[in-house]
């Protein structure tokens, strides 16, 4: 028997943070919609592994997949980037 049923793990890293887009993104080069490590099944248990959180510059990435990453927190939803406008 499962504890639960889908689990996914996100390591809060500074270079995870800075380099990973963690909202799916289009990308409009290749027409495709790129998905990101939030975009999660209904019912998925997220796991931030803080303990990989160093000392050092968080960039603007870093500050938008933060700030997105508390919005999903708080709302339960996630804002899909489609470079020109957000939608949840």
């Amino acid at each position: 028997e499962q504890l639960v049923p889908y689990s996914s793990m996100l390591a809060l890293s500074l270079q995870n943070l800075n380099r990973v887009e963690f909202v799916p993104r289009k990308d409009y080069t290749t027409n495709r919609l790129e998905s990101g490590p939030l975009q999660l099944a209904s019912g998925t248990v997220l796991i931030l592994d803080e303990t990989a959180l160093q000392e050092g510059k968080l960039e603007e990435k870093g500050v938008k997949n933060l700030q997105s990453l508390k919005s999903m927190l708080e709302w339960q939803k996630l804002e899909y980037d489609f470079q020109f406008y957000k939608m949840p």
